[in-house]
């Protein structure tokens, strides 16, 4: 009897193993989020059988992907103006979440001996003088830090003049690429970036006024499996790695 008990079990339970299958969670996520993200999914996938596939990018180059039929079940923003495109076109599902604030800096790699200050000043001493290299920021068009940066740079009257020596990057982690070329002065970039420290063993940096915030959104065909991955971005575990890579999360106060 119990010989035809272990015999029925071992015939059932490969059956029932069948039907138990972790999910593939499709992210798509803002490139300033490259460094951090690996170390959520990693924590998150402790405690969970699903696996994460992460896309990088800009965020205006991701929402139109999205748009046009991406198959993504969660997006990750740097600016709440590619969420709102989503939410009009009607691609989402649930609202939108603020988990995160990320800050902005001006970096000078170990090659350049431009001086760093919030008012931008030294910036407008090497054009001035015309000692200043190539300068870069991502492409303000698709890619929230650049419209950041554009934005500062209009407000110290040096947009214009800055112009030849501009080099626009596709994305955040590209203008990173080009920031630590040695042809290259200065760039605007993710504060979160200086966490690194690959990063900052390379070059100084002086942070500037103003942030972004970060935010997520469910999107309309999502696996029912994204939302204990969302309850784990929002909670006070995720918020500490958030903290440790530089950002500043909504979720528990900034020590």
């Amino acid at each position: 009897m119990i010989k035809r008990v272990i015999k029925i079990l071992v015939c059932i339970l490969p059956l029932l193993s069948m039907g138990v299958s972790a999910d593939i969670l499709r992210v798509a996520a803002a490139a300033n989020l490259r460094f951090v993200m690996p170390e959520l999914i990693k924590a998150y996938e402790l405690s969970s059988e699903d696996k994460i596939n992460v896309t990088y990018g800009a965020s205006g180059n991701l929402a139109t992907q999205i748009i046009h039929g991406a198959p993504y079940d969660v997006f990750f923003s740097a600016d709440p103006f590619y969420i709102q495109i989503l939410i009009k076109q009607q691609k989402h599902r649930g609202q939108r979440i603020d988990y995160a604030h990320s800050e902005i800096m001006l970096f000078a790699n170990q090659h350049s001996s431009l001086t760093l200050d919030i008012e931008l000043q030294g910036l407008k001493q090497a054009i001035e003088q015309n000692r200043l290299g190539k300068f870069a920021i991502a492409n303000p068009k698709h890619a929230p830090y650049g419209k950041l940066a554009q934005k500062l740079l209009t407000e110290a009257n040096l947009w214009e003049v800055i112009q030849p020596e501009l080099l626009l990057a596709e994305s955040a982690s590209q203008t990173l690429q080009f920031a630590l070329a040695s042809n290259v002065d200065g760039a605007i970039l993710p504060y979160p970036y200086m966490t690194q420290e690959k990063i900052k063993q390379q070059g100084r940096y002086i942070k500037l006024a103003g942030e972004l915030s970060q935010q997520l959104i469910i999107l309309k065909d999502a696996s029912t499996s994204v939302e204990p991955f969302i309850n784990f971005i929002t909670s006070e575990s995720a918020g500490k790695i958030l903290i440790k890579h530089g950002y500043i999360p909504v979720t528990i106060s900034n020590p």
